[in-house]
């Protein structure tokens, strides 16, 4: 996810069609490994009991988070495009659009983090 990010953040004024595809494709192939392992390593803290409502409150919060995420890159191609000055339309939106996908690099760098010490944390837990 991080590679397809920072990819879109280099190339975003040079697009074309094939590129976003392409770098879309790694972009999904990331998601895709994230989630079910951050799904399974979630519900592996759960007692067998809570598992169908962890399973759901997980499910719940990526449609909200998803929502949210939805809005705030809106909002931001949206200021972009007031703030722009004399430049098109169409410039003014590009611009937004890297703004978003900085955003979305450092939200990216953050959780690849954050990530890693909960590792950390969870082999502490097993020596320990």
């Amino acid at each position: 996810m991080m590679i397809a990010m920072a990819g879109f953040v280099l190339s975003a004024g040079h697009l074309s069609v094939g590129w976003i595809i392409g770098i879309y494709i790694i972009y999904s192939v990331g998601f895709s490994m994230t989630f079910s392992n951050t799904l399974a390593n979630g519900m592996q803290q759960l007692s067998p009991k809570l598992i169908g409502d962890g399973n759901a409150a997980f499910n719940a919060i990526q449609q909200y988070a998803g929502s949210i995420g939805t809005a705030v890159m809106a909002t931001v191609v949206a200021i972009s495009q007031n703030q722009a000055g004399k430049l098109s339309s169409v410039e003014a939106t590009a611009r937004g659009g890297l703004h978003d996908f900085i955003i979305l690099l450092v939200l990216t760098i953050v959780m690849i983090v954050l990530a890693s010490f909960n590792f950390k944390f969870q082999q502490q837990d097993k020596k320990a």
